[in-house]
């Protein structure tokens, strides 16, 4: 019952919808460059450049369709309101929107008590992941692992020495093809992290969701039942 409730919860987070559209669409423009790349022999570099400006256009078309469909059931007046005060609005809309989906979600599974509410936030604090980050140590053996298979490409078992020239050759094709399918995932990273810093963090949202209807129980027993 409470992984399906944050199963549905968690698909209208903005963090989920971004990612529902863009990732598909980035995956393609990474097949269709290595395509290029390694069938049709295309400057690296130029692919390269080309990815990088169409990712950014993705992420661009996303917000802009969200903003729409968040600011569309505005009045004229708030209609003519500034950028500012309209990205107000659709974060509150936004707020909203997945405060009803949540009533809708814990109603349809009978959480309709104030109990109901405190069971259901204990539950998924303890279910809370524990944040890791990779250490110093991970990092450099990661880099000394790619640095060390570049190295054995450009050895020359013959003369027994690096033959700098096929060194540079293969450290520019493999930074080029891990820029191309790393800069996705970058991107991708660099707006969560956006998102997460003016809003609260995935993993919190449902947490501080359901808070926020325990708090204010009376305003929204009557929409839980």
């Amino acid at each position: 019952m409470f992984t399906e409730i944050e199963k549905q919860y968690k698909k209208g987070l903005q963090e989920r919808r971004f990612s529902a559209y863009y990732w598909p669409r980035a995956v393609l423009i990474v097949a269709l460059a290595l395509i290029a790349d390694f069938v049709l022999g295309a400057d690296r570099w130029l692919i390269y450049s080309l990815t990088v400006a169409a990712l950014p256009l993705f992420v661009i078309i996303f917000f802009v369709r969200d903003i729409r469909h968040g600011l569309k059931e505005l009045d004229d007046s708030k209609k003519r309101r500034n950028t500012r005060a309209k990205l107000a609005l659709y974060i509150e809309y936004d707020d909203r929107l997945r405060i009803d989906n949540l009533i809708s979600d814990l109603r349809r599974h009978n959480l309709n008590s104030k109990d109901d509410l405190k069971l259901a936030i204990n539950y998924f604090e303890r279910q809370r992941p524990v944040e890791s980050k990779p250490n110093l140590l991970e990092w450099t053996l990661s880099v000394a692992v790619a640095l060390s298979s570049i190295v054995l490409l450009a050895y020359d078992t013959d003369t027994g020495i690096i033959d700098s020239q096929k060194f540079i050759s293969a450290f520019g094709s493999t930074l080029a093809i891990a820029l191309i399918v790393l800069t996705p995932a970058i991107l991708a990273k660099i707006i969560s992290t956006r998102i997460a810093t003016h809003r609260t963090k995935v993993d919190n949202f449902l947490i501080e969701d359901l808070a926020f209807l325990y708090v204010n129980f009376e305003k929204f027993q009557d929409r839980l039942k």
